[in-house]
């Protein structure tokens, strides 16, 4: 080819261009070649993804199919639960008329009175006009009762412990009822009061006062406190029409001297002429004996 050039000189202008053409597309042949090959690298990273997300995907598949037949079961499982109950329910179902019962056993000895019963018959027939006594034969009252945290408490909520008029309740279980509402607290004494109100006006008539140590004696115990309670009750209700009662509880957590509360365990605004009425006078009598 140089010899070619040397015999011909007009071929080297020719020969040059030529030459730079083929060294263009040499060059363009390199860049192309590198570029398919990245190409084809890429691809074949993308074909191993796919199979990839593929198999990962069919084992997402596989795992929601056995969630779906679990949570199906246990929906099975509970819905069978859940028709078992009512079946027991609806088994030892009895339609029983309470409020009928009730007043076709007027007769029957009932309870003292309660803090929880029927609102709808409110002081109705509860106390006999013969025998002031007589709130042990007949029917029950509803007595408001509300637990005041401290004796600061201006406000208080509805007392959900034993209740201290029922005869099964001790003092412990109310001690301990409310050490747990005051927790960590210990109620030492607890603070009775019985409020009567009148029905209609919702004035205030009267308040009366009992005090009931931790450490119950002779003089200091549920049950004289009860009955004082219960003949407080039954001395207003056969003398004073359309009276209503609401007993607070006040809790102590602070010791007292036991004289002091000696002081104040009877009841302590006690009408005078209560001790002249004969037949209240036996009753006192008969409550001493059964104690």
């Amino acid at each position: 080819f140089m010899k070619l050039l040397h015999y011909n000189d007009t071929l080297v202008i020719p020969a040059l261009k030529l030459l730079d053409l083929y060294s263009s597309l040499w060059e363009c042949y390199v860049i192309k070649s590198a570029e398919k090959m990245q190409f084809e690298d890429k691809q074949r990273q993308l074909l191993e993804s796919n199979e990839w997300l593929a198999s990962d995907s069919d084992i997402l598949l596989q795992l929601c199919d056995e969630q779906a037949m679990e949570l199906r079961d246990r929906k099975l499982a509970v819905q069978a639960l859940c028709n078992e109950e009512a079946h027991a329910t609806a088994d030892h179902d009895l339609d029983l008329d309470l409020h009928a019962i009730w007043h076709e056993s007027s007769g029957i000895p009932t309870p003292p009175p309660c803090l929880a019963t029927d609102p709808n018959d409110l002081w109705q027939d509860f106390f006999g006009k013969d025998d002031p006594a007589g709130y042990e034969t007949q029917g029950s009252s509803f007595i408001e009762c509300l637990f005041y945290p401290n004796l600061d408490s201006l406000s208080g909520f509805k007392w959900t412990g034993p209740d201290p008029l029922s005869n099964s309740t001790r003092a412990s279980d109310i001690f301990l009822h409310m050490s747990a509402l005051l927790f960590p607290k210990e109620v030492q004494w607890i603070e009775f009061r019985i409020m009567r109100f009148d029905l209609v006006s919702s004035e205030t008539i009267g308040e009366d006062l009992f005090f009931l140590p931790r450490v119950e004696t002779a003089l200091e115990n549920l049950c004289r406190f009860r009955r004082q309670l219960l003949d407080t009750i039954t001395w207003h209700a056969v003398r004073a029409t359309g009276t209503n009662f609401r007993l607070s509880l006040w809790p102590g957590t602070e010791s007292l001297p036991y004289s002091s509360l000696s002081t104040h365990s009877l009841l302590t605004s006690l009408p005078p002429t209560l001790s002249l009425d004969a037949r209240f006078f036996v009753h006192n009598n008969i409550s001493s004996n059964y104690e």
